[in-house]
């Protein structure tokens, strides 16, 4: 429902009231986390200016936001804007933890382009950056899922990701159908 979370998205960036304690709630959700959630539904419905715009404003406020530059590269990701791309992964790897999300944005280029060897080598390199990290390990089921690997290795890599996010309903579907 991107129309409500649009209208609930407003409402909280609209709010003028003075700022509240709130214990357990994170503090930035009207300067940063609606803004960036509001950017992402945006790109959801493929609207990549309106979700360009805000992003860059939020991150004129915020440079080494390490998730609003990950949000921006999957704008230019999903436009095909490899030009701009490239500067947002080049970016985010002086973001905390950013050489990470750089890494998932090159895999998901490689992988959208049909580059399936570069593909590869960045969702190694990837795994090996963050191996607790589920992302990867999705990517690499994709990976194999578009070269028609063999179904032995595609089950080894369900059973694999399955060992780090053991609640993937998706994976545990695709898994019992290749077994």
């Amino acid at each position: 429902n991107y129309q409500g979370a649009r209208e609930t998205l407003g409402r909280i960036l609209q709010d003028s009231g003075e700022p509240q304690y709130r214990g357990g709630v994170p503090g930035d959700v009207r300067a940063q986390r609606a803004p960036r959630r509001l950017a992402d539904i945006y790109r959801l419905e493929r609207d990549y200016e309106q979700a360009e715009s805000l992003l860059t404003t939020l991150l004129n406020r915020f440079p080494n936001d390490t998730n609003s530059w990950y949000t921006l590269g999957r704008v230019y990701l999903d436009s095909r804007q490899l030009g701009k791309l490239i500067g947002v992964i080049e970016r985010l790897k002086t973001c905390p933890q950013g050489e990470v999300f750089a890494a998932v944005l090159a895999s998901m280029w490689h992988l959208n382009a049909r580059e399936f060897d570069a593909a590869r080598q960045a969702i190694e390199r990837l795994i090996s950056l963050a191996p607790q990290m589920p992302m990867p390990r999705i990517l690499r089921v994709e990976w194999l899922t578009q070269t028609a690997a063999p179904v032995a290795d595609r089950i080894s890599a369900c059973r694999d990701l399955l060992r780090v996010h053991p609640e993937n309903r998706e994976i545990r579907i695709l898994l019992t159908s290749l077994e």
